[in-house]
């Protein structure tokens, strides 16, 4: 009796001190174990979803409300990976003029397989692929990785730094045989975490994982991007931006690997915004990031019998649609052409134009129904029926164009452009 009362004793001891010692670490210290102890996890299925609301002046300009689903499978040995994401989505948008409401669903889909590359669009209501999407360029990045095994090392020095800009710590309410763990960040934490690891180093170290032949080309896109970031960085100075994020991580306390992963974002914005002859006008805005990430999963895959090629998809879309292409003659600068636009749903007229020279347009809706008129950046007119537009465009504010006349119904409208180097009266 007393030798097993001696090892009862032992045993609780044992059993005490490893308690000890594990809730001694400090969550920092058990979230760096959980990161490095997940690298096998081969698995991930995240859901999600983000709303928002986007005003100007005080009025709602955009309102929408996200969904996502994204499942995961990589193959740590040959780098291939399976993935599949789906994102339905509603969106509101109210015309500031005139206080008309767009309100639009939609869903996309992507489906890897590590051979294959396939997208889902809802109005399409089809999968479809195109040679363009070849696996093989997702295979040669794999390729380009060099020593995978340095790589990791490197992202995981990199994590750290991050994580050392950042609040960890144990949340208040633990779940049995896990260590939660919350994350927080506000605006001035992810600043200062971009500046702590976006570095000249930090380019280096990628750098180094790249063959030479690949660097020169590699490095010009690095200047431009650079040239963006500051131009970025100027729009940010302008901006007034309140964030709060909560990442909270549940770890397996006998593995110390993840078991899930959430995260919620709020972000709020407010900039005054230039829109030249109209003035100033300011511009807010809210969202809502609400994701959860669960590690080794079993994934279902989907099963797609029958896929389009982007040809049959493009056929489809452009069914009803006629082009039109205009060339104007630079020496020829009274020309004049009329088209009868009649029967098809949409018109695209092309137009290649001088840059010595304005171009007068002339729309007429002969039809019983609205039609809309639109060059993007110049123009976007809805045409009751029965009704005009002319516009000109002045010399060389473009020189090729592309004018779209669309209607839910079969148009009937006659369009003019007249090439002149007068103004329009």
């Amino acid at each position: 009796m007393r030798k097993m009362k001696r090892i009862v004793a032992v045993a609780l001891v044992m059993t005490t001190l490893f308690a000890t010692t594990a809730m001694a670490q400090t969550p920092r210290e058990i979230l760096s174990q959980a990161y490095a102890n997940s690298l096998e996890a081969t698995t991930m299925s995240m859901t999600g979803n983000i709303t928002g609301n986007i005003f100007l002046a005080g009025v709602e300009l955009a309102q929408f409300d996200i969904d996502m689903h994204i499942d995961m499978d990589i193959d740590l040995d040959t780098g291939m990976m399976m993935m599949y994401m789906r994102m339905p989505m509603r969106i509101f948008i109210t015309d500031p003029l005139t206080g008309e409401i767009t309100d639009e669903s939609i869903e996309i889909a992507m489906f890897m397989d590590g051979e294959s590359f396939l997208l889902y669009e809802s109005t399409i209501g089809a999968w479809f692929t195109d040679p363009s999407m070849d696996m093989g360029d997702m295979n040669d990045i794999f390729a380009l990785m060099g020593d995978m095994n340095e790589m990791t090392a490197w992202f995981m020095e990199i994590n750290e730094q991050i994580m050392d800009e950042i609040t960890i710590e144990f949340a208040q309410d633990q779940v049995d045989g896990f260590y939660v763990i919350e994350q927080f960040m506000d605006w001035d934490d992810f600043m200062n975490m971009i500046d702590a690891f976006l570095t000249p180093e930090f380019f280096e170290g990628m750098f180094a994982f790249m063959p030479e032949a690949n660097l020169a080309e590699l490095e010009l896109a690095m200047e431009e991007l650079d040239g963006l970031m500051n131009e970025f960085a100027d729009l940010l100075d302008q901006i007034n931006i309140s964030l709060d994020m909560v990442y909270r991580s549940y770890i397996n306390q006998e593995t110390l690997e993840f078991e899930t992963y959430t995260m919620v974002m709020n972000l709020e914005f407010a900039a005054d915004l230039d829109l030249g002859i109209l003035g100033q006008f300011d511009i807010s805005g809210n969202f809502v990031m609400d994701f959860v990430v669960n590690y080794n999963t079993t994934i279902s895959w989907p099963v797609i019998d029958e896929v389009l090629t982007l040809d049959e998809v493009m056929a489809q879309l452009l069914d009803g649609v006629e082009f039109f292409t205009l060339e104007f003659d630079a020496d020829a600068l009274e020309e004049r052409v009329a088209l009868p636009l009649v029967g098809m749903t949409t018109a695209v007229v092309e137009l290649t134009v001088v840059d010595n020279a304005n171009l007068n347009v002339f729309f007429a809706n002969n039809s019983s129904a609205e039609v809309i008129i639109m060059l993007e950046g110049v123009f976007f007119e809805i045409l009751q029926p029965g009704q005009v537009f002319v516009a000109q465009l002045p010399a060389g504010a473009v020189d090729i164009t592309s004018i779209v006349i669309a209607s839910e119904a079969a148009l009937d409208v006659e369009a003019g452009f007249r090439l002149t180097n007068y103004h329009l009266n």
